[in-house]
């Protein structure tokens, strides 16, 4: 088990730092959907290192960091269902102009 915590803690540490990078470089905005996604499941990975290895001040940062990573997110839901509900509205069109045509 204590091996299954170790990659979990590793691979969320990746997770963390590659948002933190792709934000710096500007490939992911940092008001983004991606970017708040990476935040909140590395977040729960590391809150869970943390929290097998009793490490209570990491954890408890994290589940702030949990937190204000699902708010931004709760912020950004409905842009998302716009953007898909726009989208899926332009392919019945696109489709209904094709069998028309």
């Amino acid at each position: 088990m204590s091996t299954t915590i170790a990659v979990i803690g590793w691979l969320s540490a990746a997770i963390l730092l590659s948002a933190y990078a792709l934000v710096s470089m500007r490939k992911l905005e940092s008001d983004g959907a991606t970017y708040q996604v990476l935040n909140i499941v590395g977040s729960v990975g590391l809150a869970t290192n943390s929290a097998a290895m009793g490490a209570w001040p990491s954890v408890v940062t994290n589940l702030i960091w949990i937190a204000i990573g699902l708010v931004a997110f709760a912020r950004i839901i409905p842009s998302l269902l716009r953007g898909w509900h726009l989208r899926g509205l332009a392919g019945i069109r696109r489709g209904s102009d094709r069998s028309s045509a």
